[in-house]
């Protein structure tokens, strides 16, 4: 899917249309009872320590921010019901085949939020910024696929708005580090 954005250049509202049902559809499978998959912050927790080695001048901060939203992620995921959330999905997760759409790279499978989801990949819709597109593009590709995802789920209420933007803003702090951390 990558190659397709990058090619065209933006992410259209048809893609982003179908991109949402397909986050939609993977989150109404089944999770079987007595299968409990946590969410994971591992990755997260391994950039730092990386950031921390190297010693990184933004790290003390960045990591203040990122507790504060974990702190909030965990809060939520007590209380709001739970599906099964892919937990990394990106444009280089989703294969386009014959026309029709894929997830793959299941290594971050949890149980969660819905909002999960939508919220990573509109962040990693902004990082094609690092591939080549620009800024203005990475953004139409996000309202293109905000757009799709809302006419198909519905708009968000004041709840659902707050911990989206939460969701979006740790996706993206976690974008961040793992770029520094690797690079």
């Amino acid at each position: 899917m990558a190659n397709v954005i990058l090619k065209k250049g933006f992410l259209d509202k048809k893609l982003g249309e179908k991109i949402a049902e397909l986050i939609i559809a993977f989150q109404k499978i089944n999770i079987p009872k007595g299968i409990d998959l946590e969410m994971d912050f591992n990755d997260v927790n391994w950039n730092i320590k990386e950031l921390k080695k190297r010693k990184n001048k933004n790290i003390v901060k960045i990591e203040n921010e990122i507790k504060d939203l974990k702190s909030q992620m965990e809060r939520w995921h007590r209380i709001v019901p739970h599906v099964i959330v892919h937990g990394d999905i990106n444009p280089f997760n989703i294969l386009l085949l014959n026309s029709r759409l894929f997830f793959i790279d299941f290594e971050h499978v949890f149980q969660g939020d819905y909002l999960t989801d939508p919220a990573m990949f509109m962040a990693h819709l902004m990082a094609l910024e690092y591939q080549g597109l620009t800024k203005e593009a990475c953004k139409n590709s996000q309202d293109n696929f905000l757009q799709g995802y809302l006419k198909t789920r519905g708009n968000f209420n004041e709840n659902e708005q707050e911990r989206f933007n939460a969701y979006l803003n740790y996706s993206n702090h976690f974008i961040m580090i793992h770029r520094m951390a690797w690079s």
